[in-house]
């Protein structure tokens, strides 16, 4: 199928498709909520659409990600689904939606104790994004709500929503970030059995 309307480069701003207009973004979205729709009639770039409220354009170097102006991202309510560091690692296919996880997800960013500041050598290899997907909404947006975990000296540490926001990374990849230790046996146990760890180096 070839889709015509929709923009022949990537990365442009925007453009009107349908009726509607569409905004350049840098959502995530994971790739087992891609649904291919055919190809651009220039580029033959690949076409991906989330009921046109998303449109997603994956040429050969990049991809693309637009939303439809009139179309809000859910940002709070209920996790529903939680994509693992997808610019770095395994891109946009590691993701948590079973109710397990999710369930663990909840204690996880529920955690107390002391904000502390911690160092890392690396915010790519020692630690991982978790971008959260709200009540259905097959788009996450870093922008507004992710975390990040890290393990340092044999210990988890959270940094929750509010403190993703004072993530200090040095030219040298090296992190200052102020985060929680996670004391829960059970939260420690699922964290090293699940994905939320896949590919740190510790």
């Amino acid at each position: 199928m070839v889709v015509d309307g929709i923009s022949s480069e990537n990365n442009v701003e925007g453009f009107k498709y349908k009726g509607r207009e569409y905004t350049y973004t840098r959502l995530y979205i994971a790739d087992m909520d891609k649904k291919h729709m055919g190809v651009e009639k220039n580029y033959h770039s690949r076409v991906y659409f989330d009921n046109t409220d998303i449109v997603i354009v994956s040429g050969r170097d990049n991809t693309s990600i637009y939303k439809a102006d009139d179309y809000e991202i859910k940002t709070d309510v209920t996790i529903t689904k939680v994509i693992i560091e997808p610019n770095y690692r395994d891109p946009n296919d590691t993701v948590l939606y079973k109710e397990k996880d999710i369930d663990m997800i909840n204690k996880l960013i529920s955690v107390n104790g002391k904000t502390q500041a911690y160092e890392l050598e690396n915010f790519y290899t020692h630690g991982n994004v978790l971008c959260f997907e709200y009540d259905g909404c097959l788009a996450a947006d870093p922008q507004v709500k992710c975390g990040y975990i890290a393990k340092i000296n044999d210990k988890w540490i959270y940094v929750s929503l509010e403190n993703q926001e004072n993530i200090k990374i040095s030219d040298d990849n090296s992190v200052v970030f102020y985060g929680v230790e996670i004391n829960d046996s059970e939260i420690i146990s699922w964290i090293e059995k699940s994905d939320i760890s896949k590919g740190l180096n510790y």
